[in-house]
């Protein structure tokens, strides 16, 4: 059995343990060119307007998005649109990802539906929002190396 500083490669059922795992999933993640940074942040929290606006342009590196929120700050509920813009393209129909999201007023909701997507360079996440500088949206993610 191989061993590491003794800590076995599989336990007594024959699977891989846990250390192991992460060896070999670290291995095959910089085999694969998938070596992640640290979670950042990609923007500062950001007022949206009513008009789809650059909130973040994604650098010279694929970069995964971790999560955005959104934090509605009136006294009545707020719709928002996002979008993810290719380099060239405009903010519309062939580039949204969230339509008319309803948020509660004073509420903040965790966008789930871009988390994970691994977005190319020089790509955008537009934004907008029903009621102009009544929703605070904020995200992180990792540029991917």
């Amino acid at each position: 059995m191989l061993q590491i500083q003794n800590t076995a490669m599989v336990d007594e059922k024959g699977y891989i343990t846990p250390a192991w795992r992460g060896v070999f999933q670290a291995v095959f993640n910089q085999l694969n060119g998938d070596q992640m940074s640290s979670n950042i942040s990609l923007f500062q929290p950001t007022q949206l307007t009513t008009s789809p606006t650059t909130i973040y342009t994604f650098p010279n590196v694929p970069t995964r998005i971790g999560k955005l929120t959104a934090c509605n700050t009136s006294g009545s509920a707020v719709t928002i649109n996002i979008y993810l813009v290719p380099q060239g393209q405009s903010a519309g129909a062939g580039t949204i990802i969230i339509s008319a999201l309803s948020i509660p007023a004073g509420e903040s909701v965790d966008l789930t539906t871009v988390e994970d997507h691994v977005i190319s360079a020089n790509w955008s996440i537009q934004a907008s929002a029903s009621t102009g500088g009544a929703i605070t949206i904020f995200g992180s993610g990792n540029k991917i190396s």
